[in-house]
């Protein structure tokens, strides 16, 4: 879109009309909003024609958007101790959830027909090889009474309960392990743990040799 030009008197931002502002000072701070000491109104708002807020930067540094953001960049999150999460998701649908939709859905990573991607999700606990300090008490958790139904869904068209199960990703279909002779006292076998209560258990991982 193309820049407005008004001013007023040359000089300040007109009450009507759009204008443009030049930096003159490129290590200055373009534009600095700097509220009363008992700040309570908004830093900035934008509204439509019938006084609709569609963005509010709030006096606490709080952006709110009514029709969400769009980024194509990186965004970086610095979590303190203090904080209580990098990342909250108020869910406020009350409608049936059609199982395998893509919506809703707290968190969608939208692959297009070319795209290459590591990971989903990725843990990382240090910055490198020799800084590996971080800990972390689970990669997944659930609170509350209701956990999710399901912990993994996986089909071609979306999570359907209908029809065998099939060769989709990383889950294989339609196996049989190994003849029982084959699996002895020194047979390796690997495993995931999950924590529940005080309790811990294991979700066994089997070695694909044992697998038919």
């Amino acid at each position: 879109m193309a820049e407005g030009t008004g001013t007023f008197m040359g000089m300040a931002p007109p009450i009507l009309g759009e204008y443009e502002q030049k930096q003159q000072t490129a290590a200055t701070d373009m534009v600095t909003l700097t509220g009363a000491a008992s700040m309570s109104g908004d830093f900035l708002v934008c509204q439509n024609s019938t006084g609709t807020e569609q963005l509010v930067i709030s006096s606490s540094g709080l952006i709110t958007s009514a029709a969400g953001l769009s980024i194509s960049g990186v965004i970086s999150v610095a979590l303190a101790s203090s904080n209580v999460n990098a990342v909250t998701v108020n869910v406020t649908s009350t409608g049936a959830i059609a199982q395998g939709a893509e919506s809703p859905v707290a968190f969608l990573v939208q692959a297009s027909s070319k795209s290459v991607l590591d990971a989903a999700f990725a843990y990382h606990s240090g910055g490198g090889a020799e800084a590996e300090v971080g800990e972390c008490n689970a990669l997944i958790a659930t609170y509350g009474s209701k956990a999710p139904t399901y912990f993994l869904s996986v089909n071609a068209t979306g999570g359907s309960l209908k029809g065998a199960a099939a060769d989709i990703g990383c889950f294989v279909g339609a196996t049989t392990l190994q003849a029982v002779s084959d699996i002895t006292s020194s047979t390796e076998f690997s495993y995931i743990k999950v924590t529940n209560g005080s309790a811990i258990f294991h979700l066994l991982a089997l070695p694909a040799t044992g697998m038919a």
